[in-house]
């Protein structure tokens, strides 16, 4: 390959490339950068918390850690009918605070450009912010990309229980 070849090829190398997790909720796919996801696993009934806020689950014990359950649907205002046998719960840490995402379905993992995700206009609204960052089109299908580390930022800074500060003990679980 001579060196023109090369010099052709660079800028397309440039461009900055994204993982994205692509899901389900309802009727709409969502993705999330794979990097903040730490496990998927299949869906689990959690122990109910009291006095948590709406989108709270509850919580599960996973390798002596409690981990909160976020019901992502109340949080994107999207409907779907729970399922134990085929719903998803992607795991993810956030300074040291570990949630999982309910979830219907994991889809895969796509590689986009981030020239490809467009952002929302204002009319969306900046408490979306937080949370939606934009929407690719992939295989004629919209995805909406979300910010999970502003999301789990959000929510633990308007929780008083988040993630792995609650007292396991304090919660019944017998497998302690």
């Amino acid at each position: 390959m001579g060196k023109s070849e090369e010099v052709k090829k660079a800028p397309a190398d440039k461009k900055e490339k994204r993982e994205l997790l692509e899901f389900t909720l309802g009727e709409n796919r969502y993705g999330v950068d794979i990097g903040v996801v730490s496990e998927i696993r299949q869906y689990q009934v959690p122990t109910r918390v009291p006095n948590v806020q709406p989108y709270v689950e509850g919580v599960f014990i996973s390798r002596q850690i409690p981990i909160t359950v976020i019901g992502l649907s109340i949080i994107l205002e999207t409907e779907f009918q729970i399922s134990e046998k085929k719903d998803v719960l992607i795991v993810t840490n956030h300074h040291d605070k570990q949630m999982a995402f309910h979830v219907q379905e994991v889809n895969g993992i796509r590689n986009v450009s981030s020239e490809d995700i467009m952002p929302f206009d204002e009319m969306m609204g900046k408490a979306n912010q937080n949370v939606a960052v934009g929407i690719v089109k992939l295989d004629n299908r919209n995805i909406i990309v979300l910010d999970l580390e502003g999301l789990m930022a959000a929510s633990c800074a308007s929780a008083d229980y988040c993630g792995s500060e609650v007292n396991a003990r304090s919660i019944g679980d017998e497998s302690l």
